[in-house]
């Protein structure tokens, strides 16, 4: 440890902030430092190290586009920072922080690619993202232990930016380039995130948290849209005209196996929608989106359908009939879009679906509307 990196850990643990701290391919040295020094449990209240891909999978509910990314950090620091609120419930929510780090640094060969690692802090007020690539020499192999310490120097830097705690972390060398990225929160975002409330719309509409809350939509289209394409404007388009009302889509920013959605992403994914009505909710399930929006008539392709009408998605298969029979009591249905899916082109009438549920759904035929296209193949072009 460096003198400096002694006083910043001291400075942060004589702050009220605690968080969780998730690194891999680099990061260490900064959990390490902060260990070392004591009073450290008043800082930390975890600190992780999911190297193997499996591991890392594991705590983001799935294997990530790209493991070293700045999405895949963010991801880090927001399953963080929902960890420290579970581990430190009774503390002040604006006083927690996840940090997550994913690297590729130097080893014990050349590397084709570059040196790099992508920081982030998630706290209830901003998620913060910070970029470095590392000057890899004349030899062209790097320093580990120099980009590993850098990293700290980095991590300091974030965390004092965040926490408004004054760690004084030096400047990293003039040869790597560093960029910044801070996205506040908007209001309604935080109060999603802090559980306030379940659903918030893009424009603002009020809201009830009881069962019996008023009707908010009467056509919803759920999805991830990341990103919104031309099919899903198609469809939302063709479900407004088959049913004379106008769409409003829905994204959740909860999922029951990977970490809520940070502020970067609900930016990113909430412009896409500027001339629609959108719906950000923590209503991860058709059961609970139903009781939020009773009557509405929910748009959605077969693939998600088919994940509806199956028992492994509840309890048991008596509760997944017992969610059929509330939709019907809510006057919910499904305008079902069918969806091209290994060569074949499914659609309500060839696929397998309870019958209670089959009876609550409207198809769109493949003559009617076929746009072939996927958020995920676009993702990856």
């Amino acid at each position: 440890m460096t003198s400096w990196t002694t006083d910043a850990a001291k400075r942060l643990h004589s702050s009220p902030h605690l968080g969780v701290f998730y690194v891999t391919g680099g990061g260490n040295s900064l959990c390490n430092d902060l260990l070392a020094v004591p009073g450290a449990s008043a800082t930390v209240l975890e600190a992780s190290v999911p190297y193997a891909e499996s591991a890392l999978a594991d705590r983001l509910g799935g294997t990530p586009d790209q493991a070293c990314s700045a999405d895949t950090a963010r991801a880090l620091a927001m399953a963080a920072w929902q960890r420290a609120r579970k581990l430190a419930s009774d503390t002040a929510i604006n006083e927690l922080f996840g940090f997550g780090c994913t690297a590729a640094l130097a080893t014990n060969r050349a590397k084709r690619g570059e040196h790099r690692a992508h920081l982030a802090v998630q706290t209830i007020s901003a998620t913060a993202t910070l970029n470095v690539v590392f000057d890899k020499g004349d030899n062209g192999m790097g320093d580990r232990g120099v980009e590993d310490a850098e990293i700290t120097a980095l991590a300091m830097g974030l965390l004092e930016t965040m926490l408004s705690v004054p760690l004084k972390a030096p400047s990293i060398r003039a040869t790597s380039i560093t960029d910044k990225q801070i996205e506040p929160a908007a209001p309604q975002w935080a109060r999603l995130l802090s559980r306030e409330s379940l659903a918030e719309s893009n424009p603002p509409l009020s809201v009830s948290n009881a069962p019996a809350s008023p009707i908010l939509a009467k056509v919803l289209f759920p999805g991830s849209f990341n990103p919104l394409h031309r099919g899903h404007l198609a469809m939302a388009e063709h479900a407004s005209q088959t049913l004379g009302q106008a769409v409003a889509f829905e994204i959740c920013i909860d999922n029951v196996d990977k970490p809520a959605l940070g502020y970067h992403d609900l930016q990113k994914r909430s412009v896409q929608f500027v001339d629609h009505t959108l719906w950000l909710t923590r209503l991860p399930t058709f059961i609970e989106k139903a009781r939020q929006f009773p009557q509405a008539v929910f748009v959605v392709g077969i693939d998600t359908l088919t994940r509806i009408g199956m028992a492994r998605y509840y309890a048991s298969n008596a509760e997944m009939h017992k969610a059929f029979a509330e939709f019907a009591q809510l006057g919910n249905r499904f305008l079902v879009f069918g969806r091209e899916s290994k060569g074949a082109f499914l659609t309500l009438t060839n696929s397998e679906v309870p019958d209670a549920l089959r009876a609550l759904c409207d198809e769109v035929g493949e003559r009617d509307f076929r746009i072939d296209l996927s958020s995920s193949e676009l993702r990856n072009t």
